[in-house]
Order: structure tokens, then C-alpha cells, then sequence
């Protein structure tokens, strides 16, 4: 698959944890919803678990959109998928890196 990089166990310590890498993604405006007083954003992938620790890590060129929408740093995973938190809209499409720790 493009954009899907599994790193080796070696490169983390005790390599209990396997790490895998989609870059890059693109999260879409038309993505977001708004629920509960915050904008809401779900990137769905099978190789995430409920028990997964999900980095969404944005690209230098969306770094201002994601200050102005002011994307929270905690996620929300579920099995195939995670969420993400905004207090505002973005106003463009924003570049990120998944990692996936399982």
C-alpha cells in the first residue's frame, strides 16, 4: 500500500510495540463536524485498535492551519478508527502523519 511504512521492532525499545506510518494524509475540510462544542475529524484505518495510541503528527506546510483551528493533541481511537478535536474549523485541507502504536 502507498504511503504505509511498518517500522521495525528494533527501533523501539524493548520492541514490544509495533509502530505503522501513513504518510501522507490528507485531512480533508469537508471531513469535519461539529458535535458537542468542538469540530470533529475521523480518519478511519483498519490497523487501528480501541487499545491503539494514535500520534497525528501535521506536515510543516499545515502548521498555520492547525494553529488557527486550534486542533487539540488528544485523540480518540476506536477499533478502525480515530478521532481528532478542533475548536475551530480549518479553513483548508491539512497534511499529516499517522503513526500508529499497537
Amino acid at each position: 500500500m502507498d504511503g504505509l511504512k511498518k517500522l521495525p521492532k528494533d527501533q523501539l525499545q524493548d520492541g514490544l510495540v509495533d509502530v505503522l506510518q501513513v504518510t501522507p494524509v490528507t485531512l480533508t475540510i469537508v471531513g469535519w463536524t461539529f458535535a458537542s462544542g468542538l469540530y470533529e475529524y475521523t480518519y478511519s484505518n483498519p490497523s487501528i485498535l480501541s487499545t491503539s495510541i494514535v500520534d497525528v503528527i501535521p506536515a510543516n506546510v499545515s502548521i498555520a492551519v492547525v494553529k488557527a483551528a486550534d486542533i487539540m493533541p488528544s485523540t480518540l481511537s476506536s477499533t478502525g478508527s480515530v478521532k481528532l478535536y478542533a475548536t475551530n474549523l480549518p479553513t483548508t485541507n491539512i497534511i499529516v502523519t499517522i503513526n500508529i502504536f499497537n
